[in-house]
């Protein structure tokens, strides 16, 4: 197996777990906070990752009935 089709594995392991601690949930915080930096935002990435979570959470709490 290839780096390219183990990271697509782990990605694909973690993101169907709903695992945000792994490559998954790294990959979703540098991509949120380079375009919020393109657009201009002025957070950081640590300040970033909270949002990411909260979205995360009202998603599950719109969709599944998931009670916060």
């Amino acid at each position: 197996m290839n780096i390219a089709n183990a990271l697509t594995w782990c990605m694909n392991v973690e993101k169907k777990h709903n695992d945000r601690s792994g490559i998954y949930g790294f990959t979703q915080r540098a991509l949120a906070y380079n375009s919020n930096k393109i657009e201009g935002s002025t957070l950081t990435e640590y300040q970033t990752a909270p949002y990411l979570k909260k979205a995360f959470f009202l998603y599950q709490k719109m969709f599944t009935g998931l009670r916060i």
